[in-house]
């Protein structure tokens, strides 16, 4: 019985949409994604905001607060992307997550998901020599 599938030719094949990056944000921002930016910029401001509308108010120039508050959260992303995009080159995706979930995790600061042991592994407990020509439960008929 033969069946017409047009599904296994050498054109349909090469015609396939490419699905490595299916699952993975695109990078929008100098290498980070969507989230990876916002994240980026959320902290950034949360930084230098309050710094700025301090020497704002330290100098008593309200402008010379705000333009610090916006230029430098500016720079700041700009620079946390650069310093991303070096963390991330030839890495698998999301590694630096797992880095960082495992350098709290050494820390103490976090409970570990993965196995981070180095050295040999033992199971914890003794276990009794053998016994050699051990005897059955079963008794034998002689």
């Amino acid at each position: 019985m033969e069946t017409d599938n047009d599904l296994a030719t050498p054109e349909a094949i090469l015609d396939a949409p490419c699905v490595d990056r299916v699952n993975v944000e695109p990078a929008i921002l100098l290498g980070l994604s969507s989230t990876e930016a916002v994240w980026t910029i959320v902290a950034a401001f949360s930084v230098w905001v309050p710094i700025g509308l301090l020497i704002g108010l330290l100098t008593r120039s309200m402008a010379i607060g705000v333009l610090f508050s916006s230029v430098t959260p500016l720079i700041t992303v700009y620079i946390a992307a650069q310093k991303m995009a070096a963390v991330k080159r030839d890495r698998p995706d999301l590694y630096y997550l797992h880095l960082f979930r495992q350098t709290l995790a050494r820390t103490g600061l976090r409970r570990s998901r993965f196995v981070i042991h180095f050295g040999g592994w033992d199971l914890g407990r003794s276990l009794p020599p053998l016994l050699v020509g051990r005897q059955s439960k079963k008794k034998r008929k002689t």
